[in-house]
């Protein structure tokens, strides 16, 4: 009820409100799609150690986190928050077959730069969106993966999210 998401909203937003706590209200916020709660969610994401609980969060808010988590992915500096919003865009994108989505994480799969963890997220959440314009360049990446002299497990993560992620698509 809208009544329970204030509730929701102010406890986030208080600073009497124990860690912990927010983090269940996070937790239970991922069951409600609400504009209240996504704006309450959105002012968490500056506090530090909820920051990436909120940023996976805003996946289960559907369409209207979408602008918000790409943003997040194009601007953050931290890889652990470019991961959650991989994620959470992948969560959107399974229940909206976005193309708005998928052609941003293109984008950014295709660009230089990219921590591996980050882009073994964007890759898991590719593989999401069952749109098969996404099979060529995963496809692409998997032969630079494969090639790569990199044995890491950074690497292997990326290989087997690549593989996994065509294997979805087809």
């Amino acid at each position: 009820s809208a009544a329970s998401d204030v509730y929701k909203r102010q406890m986030l937003n208080s600073s009497n409100t124990p860690i912990a706590t927010k983090l269940n209200i996070i937790d239970a916020s991922k069951q409600v799609s609400s504009p209240i709660i996504l704006q309450a969610l959105k002012k968490t994401m500056t506090i530090p150690a909820l920051a990436t609980h909120a940023t996976l969060a805003l996946g289960h808010m559907g369409k209207p986190a979408t602008s918000t988590l790409l943003n997040i992915l194009n601007t953050s500096e931290l890889a652990a928050m470019k991961t959650a919003a991989a994620q959470a865009l992948g969560e959107i994108g399974s229940h909206n077959a976005g193309s708005e989505i998928l052609t941003h994480l293109l984008a950014i799969m295709e660009s230089q730069n990219i921590p591996l963890e980050v882009l073994t997220e964007i890759v898991k959440a590719v593989g999401k969106i069952p749109d098969h314009r996404s099979v060529e360049p995963l496809e692409k990446l998997a032969l630079k993966a494969w090639t790569s002299p990199s044995n890491t497990p950074h690497i292997h993560a990326l290989r087997n999210a690549i593989e996994n992620s065509i294997w979805q698509l087809n």
